[in-house]
Order: C-alpha cells, then sequence, then structure tokens
C-alpha cells in the first residue's frame, strides 16, 4: 500500500506544479501586455513559485519524467519572455 500512496502523492505534487506553471504562465502573459514594474515582479514572483512547485514533483518521482521535463521547458520559456521584458 505505500507504494501506492507514494504514487499518489507523486500525481498530486505534479498535478499542483503543472497548476503552478499554467499559474505563471498566465502572469507572465499579463506583464508582456502590461510591462509595468509591478506586473513583472508579480510574474517573477509566480516563476520563483512554479519553480519551486516543479523541483518538489521532481523529488524521488521517477515515474512522471517526461511532464515534468515540459514543465521545466515552459517554465525556462516564461523566464526567457520575462527576463526580456526587463
Amino acid at each position: 500500500m505505500r507504494a501506492k500512496d507514494s504514487s499518489l502523492q507523486g500525481q498530486s505534487q505534479l498535478s499542483q506544479a503543472q497548476e503552478s506553471v499554467g499559474t505563471a504562465h498566465q502572469a507572465v502573459k499579463i506583464a508582456q501586455t502590461h510591462p509595468d514594474e509591478q506586473m513583472i515582479r508579480q510574474a517573477e514572483n509566480s516563476l520563483k513559485h512554479a519553480e519551486r512547485a516543479v523541483a518538489q514533483a521532481t523529488n524521488g518521482n521517477k515515474t512522471q519524467e517526461e511532464p515534468i521535463q515540459m514543465a521545466q521547458n515552459d517554465l525556462q520559456e516564461d523566464k526567457d519572455t520575462i527576463n526580456s521584458l526587463k
């Protein structure tokens, strides 16, 4: 039963990470359309939060490598976008 519990926890962490990445992406899109200091800062904070969520989902989760990699790639694209706004 422990393995199943661990698997469910990993899926939950992955879902939370994916949701956090999606939220960060929305914040970046808003910063693109309203590139003022406050919007950029909010997007950066959202990206940091998403990075922590993805890192937590990554720890010990070998069964979900592909979706984690996709989330990391999405985060990197959004970080590049924010850096271009500065």
